[in-house]
């Protein structure tokens, strides 16, 4: 059973009735899950669902849901999605969904959840589930490999590594034999019970071997986990620690998490990995969005692991913040079994640290004057003096505030809000801790305590205070235009304020307000900010505005060396341009940089979607992480930029050419003679591009496959004859060209010789 087949034909049958919207959101839900957009999926479902139940269409109700729950389970570890799961189960076996091809979906909804609780204490559940799932369907399923690695992942949770081993074999033999598939890069549940059988060897051969070719990075970097893990237990750590460093953004993917923990704490054991304040801080982030998310056995696990590497560093704040969090997971667990034992352990071995006490200051001032010029070589000490500091006098503001400030740091925002709030409550009219107090709330999402913040706030008569709490909050969360609304009413009630003056135009830069950004970026120089980031934003409202004297005044600023007066039009050099970012329709285009934020496309996109050849740009001055390509020997890299305006649109038509290779020297003559006549010929195709040969059992031929640009205005048939004159001889089509140029006869010549090449 194809699911996509049923879905796209749901999505035809909803655009032919008028429901196109629908259709669209259809379309984009499961795009946004898989690539990690997950709060466009939060913004999308609410509709989708209203949508899909004000039509009384229960089969896209329970696609919609299933999507919803696959973002915030499979990809984000929601354990408080388990109400949610056990009512999708339960509504996927409704009279109306149960024929619906996505409901088996929510039976690995469902078995994930109840991993994220509690895998050994619902393994039971996750089997009986799983087990009922695969009832309902064959290998031709695409689910049938996704139940199936949830029931040997139970299989795992219970100690029964030999039985996953073998059902996962079976049932991939059993998709090969009658679904003639295999597969696919799944490798998780089979490389988690060949380590826990002490086969490392064959873990790393089994990684290595499905991840090959592998684009997905999530595939990626799971994998780099594993091998990290299988290198480590066959003692080659060298190496396990370089496949840990290929994950650059571990904080990424909380379902990497455990994985990542058990790696780093292996690796530190074996002196293959430094057990710092970063190691900690980055461990004590993955708790608490794990802890934010209901999840439980795999963090009393973490946290575990996170509070042995914090006694072995001596940094009894995160000691007591992972802890915490352990007591606060093993709450969650329906089959607590050894866990009193579990914790006592943890109790003890953090006690051992916490007997030993530092030098008590002089003074708080003598701790903040320290703490300001570096006396504390370590955030961790830094933290052991603040926290003596703050219990020794309990009434100084000062010192709460520092103390929540460097524990923000360390990453036990939990132990820092504690602090504060006890601080107000004795200390009612204490702004500065207030307002401490309110920007951990943001941290936490706490929305209901950042209002009692911010009411607490006005009736100590600083209105401003809780109007900067509500910018701070709205920007967060990307609520783009509250955050305006307050940062205008700040800026405007404080005349010469830098601060307020930043967070606006950090708004306008969100909304690519140009005329704001111009405005704020102008504001912020003449009060005296200094040359940075503020320039950028001036150039690019600056180049939106054509406000030339503000854009060649900040480049100048910045170090640029520009002369002259009005646009700044240089050889930048090479770089790649995206537009659409962040959704499902960007795209990649090489572009000549010609000014500090500006660029001209220099590639023909093709005429499957919008045509962007010849348009000047403005660009994200920051490249887009990740995306630098190696330039020739001798040359920088080539970088790749946000695009956020259009100054120039787009002039030009594109259409493909295509068909037999003609040789590079008769290809190189076409495009001086097109380029002659006004036109733009660009191959795509390489060597990799071959066509039939002719005749049963001949050699295939090498293809030849290019873009072709023409600028709007010229006409389509004078092209088209053109190419005919100028291809003589050769086997090329250009047959979007012809049919639009209405040429009848030559759109019939040319799908004749279409299809004689086999294109």
């Amino acid at each position: 059973m194809n699911i996509w087949e049923w879905v796209h034909a749901a999505e035809r049958e909803l655009a032919a009735n008028g429901h196109g919207r629908l259709a669209e959101l259809m379309r984009e839900l499961p795009s946004a899950a898989c690539d990690d957009r997950h709060e466009q999926v939060d913004a999308l479902v609410p509709e989708a669902l209203a949508l899909a139940k004000g039509l009384d269409l229960p089969w896209i109700e329970l696609f919609v849901r299933h999507w919803s729950l696959q973002s915030r389970v499979l990809h984000r570890m929601d354990a408080t999605a388990l109400g949610e799961a056990l009512s999708l189960l339960d509504f996927a076996h409704a009279e109306a969904t149960r024929d619906c091809p996505q409901a088996v979906c929510a039976v690995q909804d469902l078995a994930a959840c109840y991993e994220h609780v509690d895998d050994v204490g619902y393994a039971e559940e996750r089997l009986a589930v799983a087990r009922e799932g695969l009832a309902r369907i064959d290998p031709s399923w695409p689910c049938f490999e996704c139940v199936s690695e949830e029931l040997g992942g139970a299989l795992n949770a219970l100690g029964r590594h030999e039985e996953a081993l073998a059902f996962l074999g079976e049932q991939e033999r059993a998709a090969k034999a009658l679904a003639r598939r295999a597969f696919s890069g799944r490798f998780g549940t089979q490389a988690t019970a060949l380590l826990a059988l002490g086969r490392a060897e064959e873990a790393l051969s089994l990684v290595r071997a499905r991840v090959r070719g592998e684009t997905a990075r999530h595939r990626i970097e799971e994998a780099a986990l594993y091998e990290s893990l299988a290198l480590a237990a066959l003692g080659r750590h060298e190496e396990a620690s370089e496949c840990l460093s290929r994950i650059r953004e571990p904080l990424h993917t909380p379902a990497h998490y455990a994985h990542w923990g058990e790696a780093a704490d292996t690796l530190v054991a074996a002196g293959a990995l430094a057990n710092d304040a970063g190691l900690g801080q980055l461990l004590a982030s993955m708790l608490t969005r794990l802890d934010r998310q209901g999840i439980g056995r795999t963090l009393v696990v973490l946290a575990e692991r996170a509070l042995r590497l914090a006694v072995g560093r001596r940094s009894a704040a995160l000691g007591a913040s992972a802890l915490a969090t352990m007591e606060r997971a093993a709450t969650r667990l329906v089959e607590p079994e050894g866990m009193r034992e579990r914790l006592d352990a943890a109790r003890a071995l953090l006690a051992t640290l916490l007997t030993e006490t530092a030098p008590l200051p002089e003074s708080p001032e003598e701790v903040l004057a320290g703490l300001g010029r570096g006396a504390y070589p370590t955030i961790d000490e830094g933290y052991a003096a603040l926290d003596a500091a703050r219990k020794r006098w309990p009434e100084h503001e000062g010192l709460v505030v520092a103390y929540a400030k460097v524990a923000t740091r360390l990453g036990v925002e939990d132990l820092a809000a504690s602090a504060l709030e006890a601080f107000c409550a004795a200390t009612p009219h204490a702004v500065e801790a207030l307002v401490a107090l309110g920007v951990a709330h943001v941290g936490a999402r706490n929305r209901a305590s950042l209002d009692d913040v911010k009411a607490r706030l006005e009736v100590c008569g600083e209105k401003d205070a809780a109007l900067w709490l509500t910018a701070v909050w709205s920007l967060e969360r990307g609520e783009l235009d509250a955050a305006r609304d307050a940062t205008e009413a700040l800026a405007t009630h404080r005349p010469g304020d830098l601060s307020s003056r930043r967070m606006a135009l950090q708004v306008a830069r969100k909304q690519r307000d140009f005329p704001a950004l111009l405005r704020w970026s102008r504001e912020l120089v003449a009060l005296g900010e200094e040359p940075g980031p503020v320039d950028w934003s001036r150039m690019i409202g600056g180049t939106v505005a054509e406000a030339w004297s503000d854009v060649r005044e900040s480049a100048v600023r910045l170090g640029f060396d520009v002369e002259g007066e009005g646009p700044i039009d240089v050889n930048g050099g090479a770089c790649r341009v995206r537009f659409d970012a962040g959704t499902r329709d960007a795209r990649d285009l090489f572009a000549l940089r010609t000014g500090p934020v500006t660029a001209q496309v220099l590639e023909i996109g093709g005429p499957e979607r919008a045509e962007h050849y010849g348009e000047r740009v403005v660009f994200d001055p920051e490249p887009l992480p990740g995306s630098e390509v190696e330039g020739p020997e001798g040359r920088p890299p080539v970088r790749l930029y946000a695009v956020l305006a259009t100054l120039e649109p787009c002039a030009h038509r594109s259409f493909v050419v295509d068909g037999l290779h003609p040789g590079e020297d008769l290809v190189l003559r076409l495009r001086r003679a097109l380029g002659d006549e006004g036109l733009v010929l660009q191959v795509v195709s390489g060597e990799g591009y071959q066509l039939p040969g002719e005749g049963e059992g001949a050699e295939p031929r090498r293809g030849l496959y290019a873009h072709l640009a023409v600028a709007e205005a010229r006409p389509l048939s004078e092209v088209s004859a053109r190419l005919t004159t100028l291809t003589a001889g050769l086997e090329l089509t250009w047959l979007g060209l012809a049919e639009a140029a209405g040429d009848a006869a030559l759109v019939n010549e040319q799908r004749a010789l279409a299809e004689r090449l086999g294109l």
